[in-house]
């Protein structure tokens, strides 16, 4: 059975809004805490597939996919479609089948321009970490994400895990 605090408070601190298909629970909506720095870190822990939607204040971001349950096929379509939607312009997938996440992710940029001509501000890189440890990946999205003449300062980081880690998350990206 999931923790119901431990999703609560992975949510609180996230800024998502989840839908969370399960009885026990209801819409969860929070509004993100003011942040303190010009850095914007948001993380969310996904211990099964419910729809997302990407905090509107995230407009130019990168994600870190992490990836360590399977995922159906359907879901990583859909969230890869949020993310494209919602302004991501780079993706790093590490973990299970994270070579599937770039795929989905380029298939869902090429959907959203019907297959044609794109600003070329709003390209998407994608990229996979499957032989890097997760420091590593986390060391490169902190240090080696770059597009174009865009700042990536904001990242957004979806967890798909069994057990949340949003503050040892939030602590290696910080300190790398």
């Amino acid at each position: 059975m999931w923790d119901e605090a431990a999703i609560r408070e992975s949510l609180a601190t996230s800024g998502l809004t989840l839908m969370l298909k399960i009885p026990c629970f209801q819409k969860l909506d929070f509004i993100p805490p003011v942040s303190s720095f010009s850095r914007m870190f948001k993380y969310a822990f996904l211990p099964f597939d419910v729809p997302i939607s990407i905090p509107k204040e995230l407009t130019k971001f990168k994600c870190l996919i992490l990836i360590e349950r399977d995922v159906g096929n359907d879901y990583r379509n859909e969230v890869s479609e949020v993310l494209v939607k919602a302004g991501c312009l780079y993706t790093l997938a590490w973990g299970l089948d994270c070579s599937e996440w770039e795929e989905s992710v380029d298939w869902a940029f090429l959907e959203h321009y019907d297959y044609g001509e794109y600003p070329k501000d709003k390209f998407v890189t994608t990229t996979t970490h499957d032989d890097e440890t997760l420091e590593e990946t986390v060391h490169f999205a902190r240090h080696c994400t770059r597009h174009s003449d865009v700042q990536l300062d904001d990242i957004l980081v979806l967890d798909f895990a069994k057990r949340e880690r949003g503050d040892f998350v939030k602590s290696l990206y910080l300190s790398m």
